[in-house]
């Protein structure tokens, strides 16, 4: 109820900036009068809940649209149906948390620079400019991913027309900094250090980077919890940075070789497994009424969604024109790179599955032609698919057959 107040990220009595503002904020928006309380009133949840399901609904919607805006009306209806059906963005549309507001800023954006690109008036860069600033708040991953848009917006343009394609570039860029920029004053005056938009950075980066000797390709809850424990006993959020990053250079220290070696390894294997947050739910026992043959079934068609859209997506963005490919394979090196210096978990890819829909819709429409218009580009998009049946499958098989079993993860606390 802080933000609905208008005091701010508060904790307690200290001020925050733990996380990104701009989820928290729209939640807060669900709050409205209700007291200010350790115990969460099911009233305000419920209204939160709808919020998250309004969000989900949208993103059908807007997931149509792109697929329009990359190929054609057909691409579009059909992306629509699959991300309305998708199991982990049903999923993820009753989890309060950041994915779906997220989503529906990353697609609202890539819409808009497409159609940009397609000539539209400079006055659609401008709002480009303020979703892009908004979804920069709901994750900073996107301050890179606008600077790369803008570049794709000059790159791509006929020569004769890229200082119009400039000038939206530079009013996209503005407008964006517009939203970010009071956000991160707000932090210098308070820890008086420059930080964009939250405090975990260093956080993410010591936990993607730890490593056991033994079984390092795996993240358990008890090879973290001695540094989380650590770090959340520390009230004050400067001293807290301070903390993680002393942590940080003590693992770097003399491991470059073998840290590149295994984080490009792990993080592979985390990001592309086949595994979704609804079996983290069920492996936490959160839906009552869902046993454990009925779960069986959501488990193999979670796993199977997830690799037909993937493979598929694969060969899409392969056989995609220059223009949709080169904006679709910027998005996901940021992605990528991002994620090999900080932590990687199936999640973090569930914001981009969407961008990845109309591609995969757009394989299997055009499956026919794929090879002749992927040309060379048809061999890694293949070595691709073979990785992910013949490594983040296995990765994820012991898993797959604990919850096949028990309904629960091997590592029950994940």
């Amino acid at each position: 109820g802080n933000i609905a107040a208008g005091r701010g990220h508060l904790k307690g009595d200290s001020i925050r900036a733990e996380r990104a503002p701009g989820h928290p904020y729209l939640l807060s928006l669900a709050v409205g009068d209700a007291p200010d309380s350790d115990v969460p009133d099911p009233a305000v949840i419920k209204r939160m809940l709808r919020i998250q399901v309004g969000l989900s609904t949208l993103l059908v919607f807007l997931v149509g649209v792109l697929g329009t805006s990359f190929f054609d009306s057909r691409v579009g209806v059909f992306s629509a149906i699959v991300t309305a059906v998708y199991p982990t963005f049903i999923g993820f549309s009753h989890y309060l948390w950041a994915q779906p507001l997220y989503s529906v800023l990353m697609v609202s954006a890539l819409i808009l620079a497409l159609r940009l690109r397609a000539g539209a008036h400079t006055v659609l860069a401008a709002f480009c400019g303020l979703v892009l600033g908004a979804a920069s708040l709901t994750r900073e991953i996107t301050i890179p991913i606008a600077m790369l848009i803008a570049a794709w917006l000059f790159t791509t343009a006929p020569r004769e027309l890229r200082m119009r394609a400039f000038k939206q570039g530079a009013i996209m860029l503005a407008l964006a900094a517009f939203v970010v920029l009071p956000w991160t004053y707000r932090n210098y005056r308070l820890f008086e250090r420059f930080v964009p938009v939250s405090t975990l950075g260093t956080f993410a980066v010591h936990e993607g980077n730890s490593f056991r000797e033994k079984h390092w390709i795996h993240i358990t809850s008890s090879h973290m919890r001695p540094f989380r424990r650590a770090y959340f006993a520390i009230d004050d959020e400067v001293e807290r940075m301070a903390f993680a990053k002393q942590e940080n250079r003590a693992q770097f220290d003399g491991n470059w070789p073998r840290l590149v070696y295994r984080k490009a390894i792990r993080t592979f294997s985390l990001m592309l497994t086949p595994d979704s947050f609804i079996f983290k739910k069920v492996s936490n026992r959160r839906y009552a009424s869902l046993n454990l043959a009925r779960f069986r079934v959501v488990l193999i068609l979670t796993i199977a969604a997830y690799l037909a859209v993937a493979a598929a997506g694969a060969f899409g963005i392969a056989s995609a024109n220059q223009g949709n490919r080169l904006l679709a394979c910027l998005v996901f090196c940021v992605l990528t790179a991002i994620h090999f210096f900080t932590s990687s978990n199936s999640r973090y890819r569930v914001p981009w599955m969407p961008m990845i829909i109309p591609f995969a819709v757009y394989a299997v429409c055009e499956w026919r032609n794929i090879r002749a218009r992927a040309g060379w580009r048809i061999w890694p998009a293949a070595v691709l698919v073979l990785l992910l049946l013949g490594w983040c499958l296995p990765f994820f098989l012991p898993d797959a057959i604990s919850l096949w079993k028990t309904g629960r993860y091997t590592d029950a606390m994940r």
